[in-house]
């Protein structure tokens, strides 16, 4: 166990190293703040006949010393760039042991793949927890894949929800009937609510293959999007020219793309939860592998 823990070990420090960097890019806006509050004030101070010094010498407050407030400016700055050294050697560490997980991984399984293979009491249950591992892992990538298809389908119909919001706000087009700079304007406008409605389709189409591969195992349920992908088909194809026919149609495709957009939004949220439970399955997996071979087998 040697070459695991090592790397257990250098895993450890990384995501130390990580740590302090973090902290460090939430305390730079801070710093910067104080930089620039302090350089406005040494360059106030720097002349006595400054609009600050003035309006301070009037209402009888104190007044900056010119020496002390350009030594805190410059101890400010020193501060600052220290800590962007700091923080750029960290970045550097850090990525340098970006790959130790994947040999971790392949250390233990390895490892594993020994153990079952010499057999002994604690093979049968190293093999079962490989075979759920390697499922759940399987799991959470289909459900992630699915989740972010889903956000992105939900974001396209938001958008062309919003185009076609605009479109019914134009109002009664019918007044000015051959006016071709008006029907231009027109159909600039519908296009801008067909093309996310083509992408709200195309996303909602693979969306739903994936979740077929996937199986209903994964906990997505039985999806069946088929109106769904219609809705968004049929946003705004064969747009009529009279504006009483097109308002209908507007008002007709809005209600159909909102109620697309909420349940695809219900399903994004499922996946969601689904992808998270099968992510804590994977690391409780992870530690029973680990454990099983931390434990030597009994004699």
């Amino acid at each position: 166990m040697d070459e695991i823990a090592a790397l257990e070990r250098q895993i450890e420090a990384r995501n130390a190293l990580a740590a302090r960097r973090a902290g460090i890019l939430e305390a730079l806006p801070e710093r910067r703040a104080r930089y620039a509050e302090l350089r406005a004030r040494a360059q106030q101070a720097s002349g006595s006949f400054s609009l600050g010094a003035l309006l301070r010498s009037m209402r009888g407050g104190p007044r900056d010393d010119p020496a002390g407030v350009r030594a805190e400016r410059d101890d400010a700055i020193r501060e600052i760039l220290e800590l962007e050294r700091e923080s750029n050697e960290l970045d550097a560490r850090i990525a340098a042991g970006g790959g130790l997980d994947a040999q971790l991984e392949a250390a233990i399984a390895a490892r594993a793949a020994a153990v079952v293979a010499a057999g002994g009491p604690n093979a049968p249950r190293l093999a079962e927890a490989v075979a759920q591992l390697d499922g759940a892992r399987a799991a959470a990538r289909h459900l992630g894949g699915a989740a972010e298809i889903a956000r992105d389908a939900t974001a396209a119909l938001d958008q062309a929800i919003a185009a076609l919001v605009e479109v019914r706000d134009r109002g009664a087009w019918d007044r000015y009937p051959d006016d071709r700079a008006e029907a231009e304007r027109r159909q600039q406008m519908l296009e801008r609510a067909r093309i996310p409605a083509g992408k709200a389709r195309g996303r909602l189409t693979l969306l739903s293959e994936t979740l077929r591969e996937a199986g209903a195992s994964l906990g997505a349920g039985d999806v069946r999007m088929a109106e769904w992908i219609a809705s968004a088909t049929r946003a705004m194809e064969q747009v009529p020219q009279r504006g009483w026919e097109l308002a209908g149609r507007v008002d007709q495709d809005l209600e159909g793309l909102r109620r697309t957009r909420e349940r695809a939004g219900r399903l994004h949220t499922e996946l969601r939860g689904h992808l998270a439970g099968w992510r804590e399955r994977v690391q409780e997996l992870e530690r029973e592998r680990r454990e099983l071979l931390s434990v030597p087998p009994p004699i």
